[in-house]
């Protein structure tokens, strides 16, 4: 592949010669005007020579320019700068500016030419094969980790299947025991009627539903059930339990359970409740139709559980993940 200079002013006397001699070294070169001309030529990892003859010498800065809209054309390809009697400051602004390295027509020989552009091919190649080696190694862990993932949902699921089969499973690395239960509804409601209602329709469709008056008989119980071990999915607030008192349930029950979801009945799409739900994170407001609200509950409750499995999973996973992890860092490494 040729090395592409990009030579503004044309070809020089002084860049002929050096041209001539890298010609002779067995290098091929094609000089060009512009970065645009040079961008449909460059390959990836190729030097690209920039001559920068054309500017002021006493102005750095054009030459950082210069340099910087280069690299930003021309992707992962090094470029050299190409100077005639540039001075100190010139040669600092190209480097400091992303040049791999710097070669000066006026102050060095046509040959040195041959040896910066090998030089700089050297370390351009060492980059190609360290990007490469990154790239493999990559697609080894991702590999590895999408495997990994895939066996620990068959681990999950067989343990799963198992415990319903009343099989115990043990050692270091068993699952803990999965959620094998049906949703869980807290409703808070001072209408023991809605109340009533509501948890009878839900009952019937094989969800596990607690009442209670107001929030702060919930969060009492709740906090004794949850030190049983009891986990519910989402907490179903009524529309008099509204204000400060609303927002404080949802509150405190949320520290005692960070994920559960919630939600309030006898809403409409006009109600000001809405507003609350950016606020407190609600899912859904529901009408009070008591069939239609049951439904609606359910189906939250359910995806509200089926979230709660599938951060089981996760979980899993990644401890998994970081014991493999763990033990891969341990291993002796070469001296």
């Amino acid at each position: 592949m040729p090395i592409i200079i990009i030579a503004q002013r044309g070809v020089t006397t002084r860049l002929r010669a050096a041209i001539d001699a890298t010609v002779a070294a067995g290098m091929a070169l094609e000089v060009v005007q512009d970065i645009q001309q040079a961008r449909g030529l460059v390959e990836r990892y190729a030097p690209c020579m920039v001559e920068l003859g054309h500017l002021d010498a006493r102005d750095p800065e054009a030459a950082a320019a210069v340099i910087s809209n280069t690299l930003d054309a021309l992707g992962e390809s090094p470029v050299i700068a190409i100077t005639d009697g540039a001075e100190s400051a010139t040669v600092l602004a190209s480097l400091r500016a992303g040049a791999e390295s710097v070669f000066d027509l006026e102050l060095e020989s046509a040959q040195t030419m041959v040896h910066v552009i090998a030089d700089v091919w050297e370390r351009s190649h060492r980059r190609e094969r360290d990007h490469m080696l990154i790239d493999d190694q990559r697609n080894v862990l991702d590999d590895l980790l999408k495997a990994l993932i895939q066996t620990e949902r068959r681990t999950i699921d067989l343990e799963s299947d198992l415990a319903k089969a009343g099989v115990p499973v043990t050692g270091a690395d068993a699952a803990p025991a999965p959620e094998q239960r049906p949703p869980a509804v807290i409703l808070v409601s001072g209408d023991p009627a809605v109340a009533s209602r509501l948890a009878r329709a839900l009952e019937a469709g094989g969800l596990t539903t607690v009442s209670y008056g107001d929030g702060d008989a919930a969060v009492r119980e709740v906090g004794t059930l949850k030190r049983w071990g009891t986990t519910f999915d989402i907490v179903v607030l009524s529309r008099d339990v509204a204000g400060p008192a609303r927002q404080d349930t949802i509150r405190r029950l949320r520290e005692l359970m960070p994920d559960m979801a919630a939600a309030i009945i006898g809403a409409t799409a006009t109600d000001p409740a809405r507003e609350e739900m950016d606020r407190l994170g609600l899912i859904a407001l529901i009408g009070d139709d008591a069939g239609t609200a049951a439904e609606r509950v359910t189906q939250l409750a359910r995806e509200a559980l089926a979230k709660l499995r599938e951060h089981l999973y996760l979980d899993r996973i990644k401890a998994r993940h970081d014991k493999v992890l763990a033990r891969y860092r341990a291993l002796a490494r070469p001296r």
